[in-house]
């Protein structure tokens, strides 16, 4: 605590921090705000951009944020100035998709961290690399250097995080019977309190992340469900725009399109602050739920002038074969697999299946067969079900299925 700051300052403070602990954001609001009336310490203005953050104010808490970090500076309190350039860093790339700020302020960090001999916060640099990095491979040795600093500093919320990191990284590569109990793993020991709130977060969108990716979303389910005293206590952790377009998009493959659609249209107004490239993540997954709806129009409206964006593509190709446009459908999934690297990542077996469906439009049933039972063959490889699932739908009678498969299931409860 500053030692500028007041006994009635303090008192104020420290009521917010207990309000936050009680997963009472408003209150823990109005408290950090009543005590920045009377006296601006840069704890009260980083307790008010937490609580702004749950809240859903993504821009007001990075401005107090940036507030907090200059008013440490000026405190010379390097160690709370490098916490609070972190968390600047998570907010930019997680919340706002401008990895540009985002890169600047773990630099900054880095630096303090380096300058001060800040060791306990080197793991928390590394991890937050490794959650803004696109590249699985890095990312992956990125979170098991901060795992192992993790277990010899003792800091349980850095090994958590790091070991969901660890295993969105395998499952991202495809190697998912390795990755998931990992991320299993994680979010088990955030859920039970073994980490701060922050660490439930982080590990919940993981998990969310990871098996929305894989299409386990059963698993998802059983989570959410798991969850249920957290999120009636804090509130849902999904404050950023791509794991919550994620849960909708798990909502909308076991049935529950409704609550699937309140979801997805959430993630689109969570996006309406950040950068374009996170507002295509949210805006393809409702494209995704009005496609099934069979309201193409409206889907192609929705993807207007995110054509390139990556979760885009699917759907994308998926409005050119129901719009006869199977050249294009082609080029569209060609395009994004040259993207991801070819077709032996994860990303690529729902690509594949669209482009034996366009294929078999243009009467190449025979590529399309050998196609699917070369994507079997590398789901068994790497352990990967969807891929193997994805091996009898890229045959003649996929169009039919898909047909069967695109009306709602009734009947099934809410997930969440």
């Amino acid at each position: 605590m500053d030692t500028h700051d007041t006994p009635q300052s303090a008192a104020i403070v420290q009521a917010g921090l207990e309000a936050m602990g009680r997963g009472a954001w408003e209150e823990a609001r109005s408290a950090f705000e009543h005590s920045l009336r009377a006296d601006e310490s840069p704890e009260a203005m980083f307790g008010l951009a937490v609580a702004l953050w749950w809240l859903g104010e993504t821009r007001e808490s990075v401005r107090c944020l940036i507030q907090a970090y200059a008013a440490f500076r000026r405190r010379s309190d390097p160690a709370q100035a490098a916490g609070a350039a972190l968390e600047l860093c998570f907010l930019y790339h997680e919340n706002l998709g401008n990895h540009a700020a985002a890169a600047g302020w773990v630099a900054r960090a880095a630096r303090l961290i380096d300058e001060f001999d800040l060791e306990p916060l080197r793991g928390r640099v590394l991890l937050i690399k490794a959650c803004c990095c696109s590249d699985p491979d890095q990312s992956e040795a990125w979170a098991r250097q901060a795992l192992r600093l993790a277990v010899e500093a003792g800091d349980r919320d850095l090994e958590l995080c790091a070991l969901s990191e660890i295993g969105a990284a395998l499952i991202a590569k495809g190697t998912i019977d390795e990755g998931m109990p990992l991320v299993d793993e994680a979010l088990a020991g955030a859920l039970a309190g073994e980490g701060q709130l922050d660490t439930v977060v982080v590990t919940s969108c993981r998990m969310m992340e990871s098996c929305n990716r894989c299409a386990d979303f059963q698993r998802a389910v059983q989570w959410v469900r798991a969850m249920d005293r957290f999120i009636e206590r804090y509130g849902c952790p999904y404050l950023n725009a791509t794991c919550r377009a994620h849960y909708g998009s798990v909502l909308f493959a076991t049935g529950d399109w409704q609550y699937a659609e309140k979801e997805l249209l959430a993630a689109v107004e969570l996006a309406g602050d950040a950068m374009p490239a996170l507002r295509g993540e949210a805006l393809a997954g409702l494209a995704e739920l009005r496609l099934a709806q069979g309201r193409v129009e409206e889907a192609e409206r929705l993807l207007a002038g995110f054509e390139d964006h990556e979760a885009a593509a699917p759907v994308c190709a998926r409005i050119h074969l129901l719009r006869g446009r199977l050249a294009l459908a082609v080029a569209t999934v060609q395009r994004r697999l040259g993207v991801i690297g070819g077709e032996d990542r994860l990303e690529g077996a729902v690509l594949l299946e669209l482009l034996g469906e366009a294929e078999i439009g243009q009467g190449q049933v025979e590529v399309a067969a050998e196609r699917g039972r070369k994507l079997g063959e590398l789901g068994d490889t790497l352990g990967c079900r969807i891929m193997c699932a994805r091996r009898a739908t890229a045959g003649p009678s996929s169009r039919a299925r898909r047909g069967r498969e695109a009306s709602p299931r009734r009947g099934r409860e809410r997930v969440c």
